[in-house]
C-alpha cells in the first residue's frame, strides 16, 4: 500500500511503483519507511531510558527522535514517482451491427505499458486503453493496483479481435492470450458486450 497526496485530496493506492509524468501528482510516502521511522525514535527513546546516552541528551528527548522520524519519513519519499502521461486517439471497431467509436489512450512504451490503468478510480463506457507491441506474441494481463473492472480484447496484427475476457479489480493471476497476437484492448467491464461488439470484428489500427 502507498500513499500519495494529491494537489486537491488524499490518494491511497493498493501497492506497487508509480512512474514518470510532466505533470505533478504530489508525493508518494511508503509504509515501510513510515514504520521505520517510529521504530528508530522508539528505539532512541528505550535507550535512552536504559541511561545509556549521556545525561546531556535529555533536553533533547523530543528533538532527536523527531530527528530520526524525519530522515526515515522522507526518506521513505525515495521511491516517489509521478504517473505516466497517455496520447489519446479515437479508435473505430466494426462490428456486425455497425461501427463503434472509442477514445483510447495508447501504450506504447514499456513504462507506459506497465503502469497501464492502474490507480484509475473510474473509466467510462467509450474509453479504453490499447497495448501497442512491435511483434506478434502471447500476452499476459493481470489486475495489479487496477481499481475498476475490466474486459480486455486480444488483437492480431490487422486489426482483427480474436479473444476477450473480463478481469477483476486488484487479481494477479495472469489473463494469456492463447495465440500470438500485436495488440491488447482494455475497457470496462461488458463495454464489448453493451457496444454490441464480439470476436471476430475489427479495430481500424492505423498509424500506430
Amino acid at each position: 500500500m502507498k500513499f500519495c497526496a494529491g494537489r486537491v485530496s488524499l490518494q491511497i493506492f493498493n501497492h506497487g511503483e508509480i512512474r514518470k509524468t510532466t505533470e505533478l501528482h504530489g508525493v508518494v510516502l511508503s509504509p515501510f519507511g513510515i514504520v521505520w521511522s517510529f521504530k528508530a525514535a522508539l528505539v532512541f527513546s528505550f535507550v535512552k531510558l536504559r541511561g545509556l546516552i549521556p545525561w546531556y541528551f535529555s533536553k533533547l528527548r523530543i528533538a532527536v527522535p523527531l530527528l530520526f522520524f524525519i530522515v526515515f519519513f522522507f526518506g521513505s519519499l525515495s521511491s516517489c514517482k509521478a504517473l505516466e502521461k497517455f496520447e489519446k486517439k479515437e479508435l473505430v471497431i466494426e462490428g456486425k451491427a455497425g461501427n463503434v467509436t472509442l477514445t483510447a489512450e495508447l501504450a506504447m512504451t514499456e513504462a507506459q505499458r506497465e503502469q497501464g490503468l492502474m490507480y484509475r478510480k473510474e473509466l467510462k463506457d467509450g474509453e479504453g486503453m490499447l497495448f501497442v507491441f512491435q511483434n506478434d506474441q502471447i500476452l499476459s494481463f493481470w489486475m495489479k493496483n487496477t481499481l475498476v473492472p475490466l474486459s480486455i480484447a486480444y488483437i492480431s496484427y490487422n486489426g482483427r479481435i480474436l479473444e476477450i475476457y473480463d478481469m477483476q479489480p486488484g487479481n494477479l493471476d495472469p489473463v494469456r492470450s492463447s495465440r500470438s497476437v500485436r495488440y491488447a484492448l482494455e475497457v470496462p467491464q461488458g463495454w464489448f458486450s453493451r457496444a454490441g461488439l464480439g470476436v471476430g470484428d475489427r479495430v481500424e489500427i492505423q498509424d500506430l
